[in-house]
């Protein structure tokens, strides 16, 4: 069993990323935890676990502040000017994002459906589906073996972002910031 003092944060963003992943709201390549550094293609998420707050004290139990930073070029293509394709590319995952993190399964009372699939994918990361046959797979497995048994409890919706634009190193860009409230506990089987 982990210990209550494992990083919940790290848990809550893996879990995230694989539910966002496995529910085709992007790819692996542009929908990444905070603390990877690899350079992304637009339109790109990256799910941060901001902070915790214990519930209650000393359980292991915590309320975590999710942000979900959506991305999207405004470059426009010389060849097509007056194309809308990175505004479209943006917009379609921001709400593909917006609808898997407000799933259901009583009609609208609570979040709990999207709880679900967070544990059910994020669990999903410590198992090798190849059974060792490959060798990424299995090191992947080894490398989140500490989610085999994480728990999201109850998801609560925040607020959104304001739509910004903003000038980032790779030129200008959109950005769209979803946030949420996670209970969640290092190591429960529901």
């Amino acid at each position: 069993m982990a210990s209550p003092y494992s990083n919940l944060r790290s848990k809550c963003d893996r879990a995230i990323v694989a539910m966002l992943v496995g529910e085709h709201c992007g790819s692996g390549a542009n929908i990444l935890p905070y603390a990877v550094n690899a350079t992304k293609t637009y339109p790109n998420a990256t799910i941060h676990s901001v902070s915790s707050i214990p519930d209650p004290s000393y359980s292991g139990n915590r309320w975590v502040k999710i942000q979900i930073e959506v991305k999207g070029s405004a470059a426009i293509d010389p060849a097509f000017p007056a194309s809308q394709q990175g505004r479209v590319g943006f917009d379609n995952m921001v709400a593909l994002i917006g609808d898997a993190m407000l799933q259901s399964s009583n009609n609208g009372q609570d979040l709990q459906a999207t709880c679900d699939l967070i544990n059910q994918y994020g669990r999903a990361l410590a198992v090798d589906p190849t059974n060792g046959a490959n060798p990424v797979a299995a090191q992947s497995a080894l490398d989140n073996a500490d989610m085999v048994d994480f728990t999201a409890l109850v998801l609560k919706e925040g607020l959104e972002g304001d739509g910004t634009i903003e000038a980032d190193e790779e030129g200008c860009s959109w950005c769209e910031i979803l946030t949420y409230e996670l209970l969640a506990c290092p190591s429960n089987v529901s």
